[in-house]
């Protein structure tokens, strides 16, 4: 057959071809489309899942709520969580179906991470209609998103004491951080959780934790160890692991700063008007003030309410303080518990300081855990000060202390505010330390009843534990308590027990989107 022949005949067979083509072509581009419609749904979806759940978490710390998402772990969300949620959903998609808002309370991060139900998550279901994909039987696309919010206190590692002192070689000996962590005159310390020190003291000036030459003996429970920025020379200083396993401290470590990193009140000079009975803080609400120095004569017995102590507080010899559920602070002056003084936290239902009272039934009766808390916030002194040591906090000779720390839902509390959960003791940051300037030092001891729970932050302070503290001639002293300062000192010839308990220390808050 001819080619011109072979040619015309075959002409029309493109036609059909082309039409399939263009036939499957459209039809792709229809469900491109239909699946990009899909996918801008999902996006405003997330968006609006965010919000919700940021809105929800906002109000796991509403004052008067119980401050998680649920009452227990994993349980039903509070009702105004969800309340606040849908409207936040309504706010953004006017016209979404609230019934398709799924509000919960994570018990755990995809890692298995405890959210300590301070999390709420927020998912949205729907269905993106199809349009010329139901040539193909597809009805609609579903779509779906889940947001989550945290709104409370992180779980943070397990340490004892975190010692914040970096190391300054320039400055004068005793204040280097050469060591950081001194143990002085043979104590024996033993601590359940870590102890991590950012001094980076070379060992060859004394490293970041040593002893003054004296034998001292430090175990390590629970897989615990001593972390240091620095080096290590230990002289006669022994350790103990138990479990058995470390060589030794882990050295040259990284620095971790103030992981805590509480955001201190208003300064107390500036927005105080003394000649006003309430004076605002920068704690909510306003606080009483009490004239200064306040003072407990010898042999007397007074009961505290929270506020404001102009020239901080005085014990003297044998004189007995209970104070009330609250914040206390220090507006200079310090805090000084004289030969034989003591000074106890109470349930704001103890009404009678009767000379009779002991210590004996504190913790079980007058002294309620959740039900009794404070604490103690010392502004210190500014820079050039006369004397740092008039604003110290000091517990003396004989001096007894029985402290639990602050509870934000006891009540009678002035203040409630998580952020404060579980200090016990704090001082103010600045002024920090330089060449010229050593803040007022937090001394603890005399030989006197030292029972504290909770958390000891003082990041530009010294915090001393004296020989004698719970007991001279290596009488065994137990404390549920976690120091986070600038340097610390253990003392004497005594037995220190640092018990570690999660939920009794304070935390850092965070706030956010997690998930």
């Amino acid at each position: 057959m001819p080619l011109r022949a072979r040619s015309k005949g075959s002409r029309g067979q493109i036609l059909p071809l082309f039409v399939l083509c263009l036939t499957a072509i459209l039809l792709m581009s229809s469900l491109l489309l239909d699946a990009s419609m899909a996918l801008l749904m999902r996006r405003a979806d997330q968006s609006t899942a965010d919000a919700a759940a940021l809105a929800a978490a906002n109000v796991i710390q509403t004052s008067g709520s119980i401050r998680t998402c649920s009452a227990t772990v994993g349980g039903t969300p509070r009702s105004d969580i969800v309340a606040a949620a849908k409207a936040s959903v309504h706010t953004n998609l006017p016209g979404y179906n609230l019934n398709n808002v799924d509000v919960t309370c994570p018990a755990a991060d995809p890692f298995g991470t405890s959210y300590d139900n301070f999390a709420v998550r927020v998912s949205l279901s729907s269905n993106s209609p199809g349009f010329f994909s139901k040539v193909v039987g597809i009805n609609a696309f579903a779509v779906s998103t889940t947001a989550t919010a945290f709104n409370g206190q992180q779980a943070g590692a397990k340490w004892s004491v975190v010692e914040l002192d970096p190391y300054n070689s320039g400055w004068s000996n005793g204040k280097q951080g050469c060591p950081s962590v001194l143990f002085s005159g043979g104590p024996t310390v033993t601590f359940d959780g870590s102890v991590h020190v950012d001094s980076k003291c070379p060992a060859g000036s004394g490293g970041s934790m040593g002893t003054n030459g004296n034998s001292a003996t430090i175990t390590f429970n629970n897989g615990g160890n001593a972390y240091l920025s620095g080096g290590y020379a230990p002289g006669p200083l022994t350790m103990i692991y138990s479990p058995p396993g470390p060589s030794g401290p882990k050295v040259n470590q990284p620095q971790i700063g103030d992981q805590l990193d509480i955001t201190q009140p208003s300064g107390l000079a500036v927005v105080c008007d003394r000649s006003k009975p309430k004076c605002n803080t920068g704690f909510t609400p306003d606080m009483s003030t009490f004239s200064s120095p306040f003072s407990v004569g010898a042999g007397t017995n007074t009961i505290l309410s929270p506020g404001i102590y102009e020239g901080g507080i005085q014990l003297k010899s044998s004189a007995r303080a209970f104070m009330k559920p609250g914040v206390y602070i220090l507006d200079g002056g310090g805090l000084d518990l004289n030969a034989s003084s003591a000074l106890y936290s109470v349930n704001s239902g103890f009404s009678s300081a009767n000379p009779a009272w002991t210590p004996a039934t504190w913790k079980t009766v007058d002294c309620l855990p959740g039900a009794c808390g404070v604490l103690i916030f010392n502004t210190g002194t500014a820079s050039g000060a006369p004397s740092a040591k008039l604003s110290q906090i000091t517990v003396g000779a004989g001096g007894s202390l029985g402290l639990r720390a602050y509870a934000p839902g006891a009540p009678g509390n002035n203040v409630v505010n998580t952020t404060y959960e579980n200090l016990v003791i704090w001082q103010s940051k600045a002024p920090v330390d330089s060449s010229s300037y050593q803040q007022p030092i937090i001394s603890l001891g005399g030989g006197g009843s030292f029972d504290v729970t909770g958390t000891v932050y003082a990041p530009s302070a010294e915090v001393q534990m004296l020989g004698g503290s719970g007991g001279g001639g290596g009488n065994s002293l137990d404390l549920t308590i976690q120091f986070i300062s600038w340097d610390l000192s253990i003392q004497g010839n005594s037995s220190f027990h640092f018990y570690y308990q999660s939920n009794a220390f304070a935390k850092p808050m965070d706030y956010g989107l997690v998930e």
